[in-house]
């Protein structure tokens, strides 16, 4: 199974609390995935993610699986890398996994289905999030782990518009939902998109700076726990009737003995 995977799984379903005395403390999950885009030719921008631990990485530029394994070296076995390509066929993919490749990421035009069957890696799809909702609905029953959408360029700011748009995606969808952006949000508007649904944050390491990326990392682990939906919270702690539903709050009256005539 994929470590990115994994990684996505553990985000969502916490870490289990640590029990006993002299136990060792488990590490924080953050509170969605950090998924860097870096160019395979760019070898300071390589040692960037290296040292920021996202996890996972998406490596574009280098089509030979061999290359691509030679390029990825400075992450080490600690981050789980991959390629993003255009088209993939089933070969292509038994490349890549026999090169150590752990995510790939693709689109729906010039990928084989039998690409998309492999369960040994993560396969990620990416997608229009102007797709009709039907659309998705049929993009929900492929074989793929994750989808890959777009946010809001570096030119503007997270909206409500934009929130509508992820989660119009996100509501439809019983996969990972990975959003890609330069503009990277604030604390706020990450646990906004948390609570859309969104699982994780795609971000090319050379469309923002070392310092903005660090402090990113930073506010993904640095999240509060998810709280319940204040509507449904609500809802719980409402006061049940003390009587049957469509019954009177007034006793009814006794009827009259036949004796008593």
């Amino acid at each position: 199974m994929s470590k990115f995977i994994e990684r996505l799984d553990h985000i969502r379903e916490g870490a289990p609390a640590a029990m006993g005395f002299g136990v060792q403390r488990v590490q924080k999950a953050p509170g969605m995935a950090l998924l860097a885009i870096v160019s395979g030719s760019d070898a300071t921008a390589l040692q960037q993610v290296a040292d920021l631990k996202p996890e996972g990485a998406l490596v574009s530029g280098v089509d030979d699986p061999a290359k691509l394994k030679e390029a990825c070296a400075p992450l080490g076995e600690d981050i789980p890398w991959g390629s993003s390509v255009t088209a993939l066929s089933e070969n292509d993919v038994a490349a890549y996994e026999k090169e150590g490749c752990d995510l790939l990421a693709f689109a729906l035009s010039g990928t084989s289905l039998a690409a998309a069957g492999s369960e040994e890696v993560a396969r990620i799809l990416r997608i229009d999030t102007a797709m009709d909702p039907e659309q998705l609905r049929v993009i929900d029953a492929l074989p793929v782990d994750v989808l890959l959408i777009n946010g809001p360029s570096s030119s503007s700011q997270w909206s409500l518009e934009d929130l509508v748009t992820v989660a119009g995606v996100t509501r439809r969808v019983n996969k990972y939902v990975i959003v890609e952006t330069s503009q990277l949000p604030g604390a706020k508007e990450l646990e906004a998109l948390r609570d859309a649904g969104v699982n994780g944050l795609a971000v090319d390491v050379a469309s923002v700076t070392a310092k903005k990326l660090t402090e990113l990392k930073s506010a993904l682990v640095d999240m509060p726990r998810q709280r319940p939906n204040r509507r449904d919270r609500n809802m719980a702690i409402l006061p049940r009737s003390a009587f049957p539903s469509g019954s009177s709050s007034e006793p009814e009256e006794p009827e009259p003995d036949e004796d008593d005539e």
